[in-house]
């Protein structure tokens, strides 16, 4: 259910923005190997900030989007909004032209 990271070792990508969004969907796929009870706090955020649609809508596991929505507010200025989020992940994570 990735859209970048395929099992490679490493990143095919090359300082942009497909190696971030490699690398952690590799988190991802891994820390979900390990115990599905990773993704329960990612499911969270994305429902207590009432994305959870988002993920029916764009075909994203929950669990990822939850960790991709957890990253953006952690890298972002504190002062995006949850149509900031949606606009990012549309933009630059599905390559959505508009």
């Amino acid at each position: 259910m990735c859209r970048y990271y395929k099992g490679e070792e490493a990143s095919p990508f090359h300082y942009d923005i497909s190696d971030m969004f490699w690398d952690y969907e590799r988190f991802w796929v891994n820390a979900m190997a390990d115990s599905y009870t990773h993704g329960h706090e990612w499911r969270k955020n994305l429902e207590d900030s009432g994305l959870q649609y988002a993920a029916t809508k764009y075909h994203i596991p929950t669990t990822l989007l939850g960790l991709l929505y957890n990253r953006f507010k952690h890298w972002g200025s504190g002062f995006e909004t949850n149509e900031d989020f949606i606009i990012w992940i549309e933009k630059d994570y599905l390559n959505i032209k508009k």
